[in-house]
């Protein structure tokens, strides 16, 4: 599947910031409420407060939260180079929040531990090597967010947030990553944790047919990616073995558009409620199936894809698994929940597809096969 490419998210950057004010060059000490008081001896700004007006951190330069801030509407602008970067460090409370009507364009930076031995020395804070949550989170809560070339490391001590969490948008509010690096964050260790290393929680929009999250990586975290059901996401981005739960992991919630989930070589994991997936009757998911051998997996707890009108869609390529991510806990299969039944669409034919571990559930849903541009109903 084709990449996107930085310059279309740099393109987003610039109408962004075209949108909102002019961040000029400015000093962050003077740049809000509370922000600054910094001791002259120091060789690393320390950011607290709330930022009100436009600021600008600056390549080669270590900046330091250890407290909540908050940026109010306006934008921070992290301007890194590619060989000079932006290093922000948090200490164990800090945290940044992006409100409504606010922004955060960064590019070429590194958001990690006070601990790393990066950047400058921060004070007071011992030589022990950093570890997994040693700081809170990046909250994108109602504002926007533009993230290329970045590093997000040790972060996710939160219990209730991610390391970086995107948990509402506004009206002209979006949030994407390029090419960024996600390593060693933690989070809760549980399949059903609502923390990840970076996640969206369900009530966000997004831009049909772009991806929100290409060509990144992610290392060394509890819980990789957390993505509302109705999302597109493509194949571009590498989770490795290293991660405690190698996959994307999937919220409950409604599809009311169009959903398109690639083939990945890691399964998606839908076990964060009872009710899981439910197609609307404008809504429709495919999923992308993979190779012989190498078949895209969907792993269900005690759940099921549920669609509620007679126009709700499913397409489900070959190649494709759907199974429990454990057999005592087995899914409940495609059902339909309004009069008449809802056709799901097997591609080319249904003996490459198979639906394991299920629990002896009525099913009302009623699959055909889809041949080309003709569909047939399969023979008993």
């Amino acid at each position: 599947m084709k990449k996107i490419v930085s310059a279309l998210f740099a393109l987003i950057a610039s109408v962004i910031l075209l949108s909102s004010c002019v961040p000029p060059s400015g000093d962050p000490n003077n740049s809000g409420n509370n922000n600054g008081g910094n001791n002259s001896s120091l060789k690393y700004t320390i950011l607290k407060g709330t930022i009100k007006t436009a600021t600008t951190l600056e390549a080669g330069k270590t900046y330091y939260i250890d407290s909540q801030v908050y940026i109010d509407g306006c934008d921070l602008n992290v301007n890194g180079e590619e060989d000079n970067k932006v290093i922000v460090k948090f200490g164990p409370s800090g945290s940044l929040t992006i409100k409504n009507k606010a922004g955060i364009i960064a590019e070429n930076a590194v958001f990690t531990s006070a601990k790393e031995d990066i950047g400058e020395k921060i004070e007071g804070i011992s030589s022990t090597e950093p570890l997994p949550g040693d700081w809170k989170y990046i909250n994108i809560n109602g504002g926007r967010g533009i993230f290329l070339h970045c590093r997000f490391s040790y972060g996710g001590s939160d219990s209730q947030y991610s390391t970086v969490i995107i948990k509402k948008y506004s009206t002209a509010g979006r949030a994407f990553f390029d090419d960024c690096k996600f390593t060693n964050n933690g989070g809760t260790d549980s399949l059903t944790s609502k923390t990840a290393a970076l996640s969206w929680t369900k009530d966000c929009a997004y831009d049909s047919g772009t991806n929100n999250i290409t060509n990144s990586y992610f290392d060394g975290n509890i819980w990789p990616m957390v993505i509302p059901a109705d999302w597109e996401i493509n194949n571009s981005n590498t989770i490795t073995e290293n991660n405690k739960y190698r996959g994307i992991s999937i919220t409950d919630g409604y599809i009311k558009g169009s959903a398109f989930w690639a083939h990945q070589e890691f399964p998606y994991y839908v076990v964060r409620g009872t009710t899981a997936i439910t197609i609307d009757k404008t809504g429709s998911l495919q999923i992308e199936g993979g190779e012989k051998d190498s078949e895209t997996k969907v792993l269900f707890a005690a759940n099921k894809i549920q669609m509620t009108g007679k126009t709700s869609n499913l397409y489900i390529e070959e190649n494709t698994i759907l199974d429990s991510y454990n057999s005592e806990n087995k899914w409940k299969g495609i059902i339909q929940t309004m009069g008449g039944y809802t056709r799901y669409y097997l591609e080319n034919t249904d003996k490459n597809i198979q639906m394991l571990n299920r629990e002896n559930y009525p099913s009302t849903a009623k699959h055909f096969i889809k041949l080309g541009n003709t569909e047939e109903e399969p023979t008993e």
